[in-house]
């Protein structure tokens, strides 16, 4: 059985259901297009799907050409909800369901005689499709036996999520948020549903003067990925710039104290209480604990995130290890670390010397693979991409998994990643640079709300595509001249000589950085007016740019010698 819905607690009740009489569960992302979503549900042969009311509507024209998808299950917000017109030839069943029919409603007695199918440890739990940045998705097989491993790890530490709750958002396709909700299902925490566009009072789907999901769930504990992070940090910036100098001056020396002591391992509660209490109320006020993951985080914002709001902490993990890789200790702060190893896995470097790293280099580095029981048997129905990925060693017998990541072994044994190999690119005249690290740089600039930096088509110069902060920019452009004043954002990023003077601002900004080399600056920066989404296609579903997509969309930008700005 598929799912494929936004994030809910129909989601989380129907895998564990499926999961307790030995059903394997075929996970997609909603922002799969339509071609990568009629692939994935012929290739897993899905014959049910749980869908909401806007997945259903867009599935509905698809039916037809998945001839496995026999009955739909539609979750409902109420059952007085508006229900899509099929065509009358449709061959299916769809049967609504809401929240209601399970607490209020008693099963039916054929339903309670039905014993669960204990699945074995080898038994597949889950088919979850990639997000298709490359090519097609590709399915991951998960096991009961790889899901129990890395959620085992969190057992010794039972007592710690005993009452935890944890607000969920990100899409339950990813692997991080199946696993973070699991472990709060194992654990007794409690688990409230929110929207990436409803976390907060200020979030573009949040009716002013009511509160976001945040605020309403008091959440102790969450997850969330470097973009949002960013965003967070820069609004919260932002607004320290606007005070009066003496809320500065206080801010930026407590700030200041708090990493210090964060450094040698010790509390700040008065200014906990006094000076940061004001960042937490954002949250909620109650978190206290965050994990970090899908893609790298600047260090700054990892810094400003662990002084302001909380115990934030970095993890490392694919969804071809079901999560498991590196997590750090909460009680061991160290910024751009992943902490140790987890104890379920074996992680070995192998040398890439074309970028210069090797495991004899006095801090190991090289590429992260990784073995045991938590890592995936490959790939569904993919033979060619398994034995890409996945390799054996036949001395001994184990299979590890090559992650793409370019990692380096601390003296403490502990994980930091470098780069993704992917991401680190050799221009004409021999330098080896870090497209994200660039971006890293370029994104802590106000004006930049998302960057992606490519080579240019000869590879001897980079460019940056930019989308700007929209808030930040009409309040850069009314500085500037009366005239755009009255303008409207959309019309000013479309305006050759405000957009000219955009670019000449964030090339200023980015050199008074001091933070890159001639090389690792770009030469051109274009200002796009285009949202970059998830919807869109532009970003996975964990936020990460997709460059192969960004740079078809924008190959006239990137050509020699082509200066005009969309």
């Amino acid at each position: 059985m598929a799912l494929f819905t936004k994030t809910c607690p129909m989601w989380l009740m129907c895998a564990f259901a499926l999961f307790q009489i030995s059903s394997p569960v075929v996970t997609i992302y909603s922002t799969l297009s339509d071609e990568n979503l009629v692939f994935a549900l012929i290739l897993s042969e899905a014959h049910a799907i749980l869908v909401d009311s806007k997945s259903f509507e867009r599935l509905i024209p698809l039916i037809k050409q998945i001839p496995s998808l026999k009955n739909v299950f539609c979750w409902v917000e109420n059952q007085d909800s508006s229900k899509p017109n099929l065509p009358e030839d449709l061959q299916l069943e769809v049967v609504y369901v809401n929240i209601k029919m399970f607490t209020e409603t008693p099963p039916p007695e054929d339903v309670q005689k039905i014993e669960p199918l204990h699945p074995g440890p080898n038994d597949l739990a889950l088919i979850m499709y990639t997000s298709g940045t490359t090519g097609p998705p590709k399915g991951v097989m998960i096991t009961h036996d790889n899901i129990i491993s890395t959620i085992g790890i969190t057992w010794p530490e039972r007592e710690f999520w005993k009452g935890k709750v944890y607000l969920a958002y990100l899409p339950q396709a990813h692997i991080l948020e199946l696993i973070a909700e699991s472990v709060m299902s194992l654990h007794g925490g409690s688990l409230g549903f929110g929207h990436p566009f409803t976390l907060f009072d200020n979030s573009p789907m949040i009716i002013p003067g009511t509160h976001g999901d945040a605020v309403a769930l008091r959440p102790t504990f969450f997850a969330t990925v470097p973009l949002l992070c960013d965003r967070i940090k820069k609004a919260a910036l932002e607004k320290i710039e606007k005070s009066s100098e003496i809320k500065k001056i206080i801010f930026e020396t407590a700030y200041n104290i708090k990493l210090n002591y964060l450094r040698a391992g010790l509390e700040t509660p008065y200014l906990d209480k006094k000076i940061f209490k004001v960042f937490k109320d954002v949250l909620g006020g109650s978190a206290s604990h965050a994990f970090i993951g899908g893609a790298s985080l600047n260090r700054e914002t990892e810094d400003f995130f662990s002084a302001c709001f909380g115990r934030f902490k970095l993890a490392f993990g694919l969804t071809e290890t079901c999560c498991a890789g590196a997590l750090s200790n909460f009680d061991y702060w160290r910024t751009g670390n992943c902490g140790p190893i987890t104890k379920c896995v074996e992680l070995k470097l192998i040398p890439w010397e074309e970028g210069n790293y090797n495991p004899s280099d006095k801090n190991p580095r090289g590429e992260i693979c990784i073995s045991g029981k938590p890592v995936s048997s490959g790939y569904y129905k993919n033979q060619e991409e398994t034995d890409k990925a996945f390799i054996k060693d036949e001395k001994t017998g184990k299979i590890w998994f090559r992650t793409g990541d370019i990692g380096e072994i601390l003296p403490d044994g502990t994980l930091r990643i470098v780069d993704r190999r992917k991401d680190i690119i050799k221009l004409k005249h021999g330098e080896y640079l870090s497209l994200v690290r660039v971006e890293q740089i370029i994104i802590q600039l106000k004006l930049v709300d998302m960057v992606c930096v490519m080579p240019n088509a000869d590879c001897d110069y980079l460019v940056a595509l930019i989308v700007p902060n929209r808030e930040f920019c009409k309040e850069f452009f009314s500085k500037l001249d009366k005239k755009y004043h009255k303008m409207h954002i959309e019309d000013l990023l479309k305006d050759e000589n405000a957009t000219s003077k955009l670019r000449d601002e964030i090339a200023k900004n980015l050199q008074e950085m001091k933070c890159l080399d001639k090389y690792e600056t770009p030469k051109k920066f274009f200002i796009l007016s285009d949202l970059w989404t998830a919807e869109s296609g532009i970003l996975t579903p964990s936020a990460k740019l997709r460059r192969p997509i960004i740079a078809e969309k924008y190959k006239h930008l990137i050509k020699p010698n082509q200066d005009t700005p969309i």
